[in-house]
């Protein structure tokens, strides 16, 4: 097992430093003058965190973090078996790993596109080389994470341009995955009202919630941060 974990992680990685490199001629729209294949808003370790993420079983993940912000070993040891699980499956599979994966809200493959998203892609970043056929686009990694290199820079230039503080943040990854996870509008809506303290949710819930004195402002924070907590 732990040799498949290691062939997942690589092949993820190589993936990835390819899709970027076949990314450079593409010009990134969150930082202007700069190509998609060394934007500094994101790390190769982010797009790999992200695809996890999508893989990952969120009723599990709950359950194992149970709402903490800070884990004890056994939490990390458990999340660790949770992210191994799917790169054993990527080691062992490789091209065939998630390829044909749905879920009820049409997204498939390995960085779980939906058809609305891919759109995006296609519209904003025609000269990618991306397949104008969803299902083969989302079925080959290679697209797949093209796709998702483009998606995140999109939706982090659309954040931008009403939370300019955002950029040079080092909270462009959180804002991003949040919008490619849970649609762009909630985090505009937090990124204007509450600013950025909250893109570490959890610890900002539990930060809120232990004081005894909030202004109007944090109270109405925390029971955004309540109602959005999944």
């Amino acid at each position: 097992q732990t040799e498949l974990v290691e062939a997942g992680k690589n092949y993820l990685l190589e993936k990835i430093r390819q899709a970027r490199q076949e990314l450079g001629h593409v010009s990134s729209l969150a930082f202007p003058g700069m190509s998609l294949a060394n934007a500094p808003g994101f790390s190769n370790e982010d797009y790999f965190n992200l695809i996890l993420t999508e893989q990952m079983d969120p009723g599990r993940f709950r359950s194992i973090a149970a709402g903490a912000w800070e884990f004890n070993e056994q939490q990390e040891s458990e999340l660790k078996r949770l992210a191994e699980r799917i790169l054993v499956i990527i080691g062992a599979n490789q091209e065939d790993a998630y390829s044909f994966t749905g879920n009820y809200a049409s997204a498939r493959g390995l960085t779980q596109f939906t058809p609305m998203g891919m759109s995006v892609v296609w519209s904003s970043y025609p000269q990618t080389g991306i397949p104008r056929d969803f299902r083969e686009a989302t079925g080959q990694h290679l697209n797949a994470i093209k796709a998702e290199i483009c998606l995140l820079d999109h939706d982090l230039a659309g954040l931008a341009t009403s939370h300019s503080a955002l950029i040079g943040s080092g909270m462009e990854m959180y804002a991003a995955g949040a919008a490619y996870n849970g649609g762009p509008k909630r985090v505009r809506y937090g990124l204007e009202n509450f600013g950025l303290a909250w893109l570490h949710p959890v610890s900002r819930l539990a930060e809120l919630d232990g004081r005894a004195m909030l202004s109007n402002l944090e109270r109405k924070e925390l029971l955004w941060l309540k109602r959005n907590r999944g």
